[in-house]
């Protein structure tokens, strides 16, 4: 795909998250693509919240974090003969891509990454995969964090087989093995707080706040939908963000 292609998809995938959701926290893997794409989310975003909540000063509270728990999976299943060489620093991507420098302000240390810190290994086995992407599903989804709660809408930027795993980890009722996953698709997924079943009614409420024995049940709205490029000139093709 073109490269221009790309970057209108990224635009009009911005678009429409930012005009459905709106959201305020954006974490995305580290790949160059996929920051293009999580910094025209960001922008789009932010442009959004202005007009909403009508913030003329300061900066809109729009959170941008780079982690490598995103990553591309480390497979040669997806790199072929090559294998994956070490990423630029933060600050140099930015400084090689100056549309993207006004993330800077918005964005945590790249060293900083709240779910993990360091690359995946090469070679990065299907169980790996599946346990970095639990550790995700684990950090967003915890009551402790209060994410979903803080936040509302996340958006989480990562890659084609991360987006299968993740959506398969989320909502089980899906087939998302069966499901290609092309660039810059959209799955879209709701979460619902659920009382543990383990305690009698009358003393829920005083074990959840002791013990916040709650679980996320996740639906799935949207499985690596295309829907919103039909006006860009781009035809989608494999290993997408979400």
């Amino acid at each position: 795909m073109p490269a221009g292609d790309g970057l209108k998809q990224a635009s009009a995938t911005g678009e429409f998250i930012a005009s459905q959701a709106c959201p305020t926290l954006i974490i995305s893997s580290p790949y160059l693509r996929c920051i293009q794409t999580a910094g025209r989310i960001a922008a789009a975003a932010i442009c959004h919240r202005k007009q909403l909540l009508h913030e003329d000063s300061g900066i809109p509270q729009v959170e941008f974090v780079v982690d490598p728990s995103l990553s591309e999976w480390s497979n040669p299943r997806t790199y072929g003969t090559l294998t994956p060489g070490p990423l630029a620093p933060y600050d140099e991507v930015l400084k090689g891509n100056p549309e993207l420098t006004f993330l800077r302000p918005y964005t945590l240390a790249y060293t900083s990454a709240p779910i993990q810190s360091t690359m995946p290994r090469w070679v990065e086995d299907v169980m790996a995969l599946h346990s970095r992407c639990q550790r995700v599903v684990s950090w967003v989804s915890d009551p402790h964090n209060g994410l979903v709660r803080r936040h509302g809408s996340i958006v989480l930027v990562t890659h084609g087989f991360s987006v299968v795993m993740l959506g398969a980890i989320l909502d089980p009722t899906v087939p998302w093995h069966n499901m290609p996953s092309p660039y810059c698709c959209l799955s879209h997924m709701t979460t619902e707080r659920r009382f543990c079943s383990c305690c009698p009614s009358p003393l829920q409420d005083q074990f959840l706040q002791a013990h916040h024995e709650t679980r996320s049940v996740w639906k799935t709205v949207l499985a690596c939908s295309t829907e919103h490029l039909k006006t860009t000139t781009a035809s989608p093709e494999d290993s997408a963000s979400s």
